[in-house]
């Protein structure tokens, strides 16, 4: 329903929905409509006005990784042009007319060659951006059949190696852009069998290392199996550009959390996520309980019986001696 998405924004398209009159156009705007949890983000691959053979590469590559969560475009666009004014409006309709929140435009030119911008879209504009130019790179063609074990539609683990990924805002933006690439559905838990692929994304020289490995599991003879990667492509080394962030009105808008469930009371959680309970008991009075008497301690109860009668053996016969003298005071 192009007609009908074409000036549709997430802020409008619950107003929409009741202006909308079949089945067909109230589920694409339920689709575009904004959620707590959303589904897995699409990313939108694009060529500018003039490519090259290996940006061309690069947008198969990502197409492949991202097999049923991509749209790709062959045809080339001279209109797509984030970084200059008025360059952002084509890319922003194309997005969201194919429901897409991540975008990758391949261009190439004398002054920044082999070029790929990197980018999010919140509300159907343009969040935040970043342009990298490849240096060199190898496809997944290129290992053969390492690719084998690796399956369609799995997440992947990803490391990130540099202190510059925690410091520098471009190398910042650009963990952040790769993690939203990469991590697929969001999900509560994963099994082990169910990560095939690692990624390791090193920064050296500044220069960032792009490595895909695939994860095979051996027979170690213990429960735990015996690991080996295997590099399967593809392969990047990248140089790191011009870098726009988010505004800050923006940001601050994406970075609006999911409102809390209601507070349970005495509760905690924890840095790791785990959550501690504290429970109020009343004071118990231990000395008017009935407890168990042991067979071990009749003997104890005897000997202390005893000695009480021991105890009390003078008293009793000085009490009869007295009685004793008082009758025969009476008497005379």
């Amino acid at each position: 329903l192009p007609w009908l998405l074409k000036n549709v924004t997430m802020s409008s398209a619950v107003a929409m929905m009741s202006k909308v009159k079949n089945k067909k156009g109230r589920r694409a705007l339920e689709r575009s409509a904004p959620k707590w949890n959303e589904n897995a983000k699409r990313v939108l691959l694009a060529e500018g006005g003039k490519t090259s053979a290996l940006t061309k590469s690069f947008l198969g590559q990502v197409h492949i990784l991202k097999k049923g969560e991509s749209v790709k475009f062959s045809r080339k666009n001279d209109q797509l042009k984030p970084f200059e004014t008025g360059g952002e409006v084509p890319l922003e309709f194309m997005c969201q007319k194919n429901d897409c929140s991540l975008f990758a435009v391949a261009s190439h030119n004398k002054k920044r060659p082999h070029n790929i911008v990197l980018g999010r879209m919140f509300d159907y504009h343009l969040y935040d951006q970043l342009e990298i130019g490849i240096e060199s790179m190898k496809t997944i063609q290129d290992f053969g059949s390492a690719a084998a074990g690796a399956g369609c539609g799995t997440k992947p683990l990803i490391i990130f190696m540099g202190e510059k990924f925690e410091t520098q805002p471009e190398f910042k933006a650009l963990k952040s852009l790769l993690t939203d690439l990469l991590r697929g559905q969001t999900v509560d838990k994963i099994a082990l069998m169910g990560l095939d692929r690692v990624v390791l994304v090193a920064e050296a020289n500044d220069k960032v290392y792009f490595r895909q490995c695939v994860m095979k599991f051996k027979k170690s003879g213990t429960r735990v199996p015996r690991v080996e990667l295997a590099e399967m492509g593809p392969s990047l080394d990248i140089t790191l550009r011009r870098h726009r962030p988010p505004a800050a009105e923006l940001e601050k808008e994406a970075m609006r959390a999911p409102p809390a469930g209601k507070k349970v009371k005495n509760t905690s959680v924890d840095a790791l996520g785990e959550t501690y309970g504290r429970v109020y008991l009343p004071g118990q009075e231990v000395d008017e309980m009935a407890l168990r008497k042991m067979k071990g301690l009749k003997r104890e109860r005897r000997e202390s019986a005893a000695a009480k009668a021991e105890a009390a053996k003078p008293e009793n016969e000085q009490s009869v001696v007295q009685k004793k003298k008082k009758n025969r005071h009476e008497t005379d």
